[in-house]
């Protein structure tokens, strides 16, 4: 169990103002893509190795400012559990063309 406790991908924008109107947001992933790091706060699955893992309960946590995916399962994680958080600013890692978020 992941419980009560804040994860904060982006150590570099920690005195950054995140934005609060969405369309601000575009431009300040592009302005901060030097800063950001690619990765994600929390993996479940991660090795080609793990498969069905159950019974992980994240639960009141603050989760922000993932390059990629704030949280992640895959290989049949199944029966699961994410509640009570706040989870916010994932995927801010530009990919793609140009390395522009989209």
């Amino acid at each position: 169990m992941l419980d009560g406790f804040t994860i904060d991908g982006q150590e570099k924008l920690v005195n950054k103002t995140y934005p609060t109107s969405l369309s601000s947001v575009r431009s300040f992933k592009d302005a901060n893509q030097g800063l950001i790091a690619d990765g994600r706060l929390i993996y479940i699955g991660s090795s080609d190795t793990s498969r069905d893992i159950t019974g992980v309960v994240i639960r009141n946590m603050f989760l922000n400012g993932a390059g990629g995916e704030c949280i992640r399962m895959r290989n049949r994680a199944t029966g699961n559990e994410v509640a009570d958080s706040v989870i916010q600013w994932c995927g801010m890692y530009g990919k793609g063309d140009d390395d522009v978020c989209q």
